[in-house]
């Protein structure tokens, strides 16, 4: 006897918890396309597309750190130093500043990941304090060159 379709066989099957948020944001979309017309044009979706990569590339860096059952709390900290880094040297070193701001982010990763492995300390503590330092350091580096530009 075959039984009768229902909403929860729907729910359970595991491809449609991949595809809820997938149908939920073009239901979103299309909601948003309707109370405002013409945003989905390209213009708007290529900045929305450029607004978002940073959290996307970010969010893809956290989330192997998850998946190997750790955290990392000092994203947002060092991310924020490499653009501090990024502003102070781009009118110096011009696109040679990219790099420079990119292996500082790398070398804060580093330090928190051998703070983490090779001390033994929690990825909870290790990475909450390097952002802690990362963000004094930022905030640093913005007040003096405001400091700077103000003599």
């Amino acid at each position: 006897m075959n039984e009768a379709f229902s909403i929860r066989q729907v729910f359970e099957g595991k491809w449609t918890q991949g595809a809820i948020p997938l149908i939920l944001l073009v239901g979103l979309l299309l909601v948003i396309e309707i109370a405002a017309p013409g945003f989905l044009t390209g213009e708007t979706v290529a900045l929305l597309f450029a607004n978002t990569s940073v959290l996307f590339i970010l969010a893809t860096g956290v989330t192997f750190a998850i998946l190997l059952g750790g955290i990392d709390l000092s994203i947002q900290a060092v991310a924020s130093l490499a653009s501090v880094i990024l502003a102070q040297l781009l009118p110096s070193l011009g696109l040679a500043a990219f790099p420079v701001a990119i292996l500082s982010g790398l070398a804060f990763g580093v330090l928190s990941g051998v703070v983490h492995v090779k001390l033994r300390v929690p990825s909870f503590v290790a990475t909450l304090a390097t952002g802690g330092v990362v963000t004094g350091l930022a905030h640093d580096l913005r007040r003096q060159s405001t400091w700077r530009d103000s003599c």
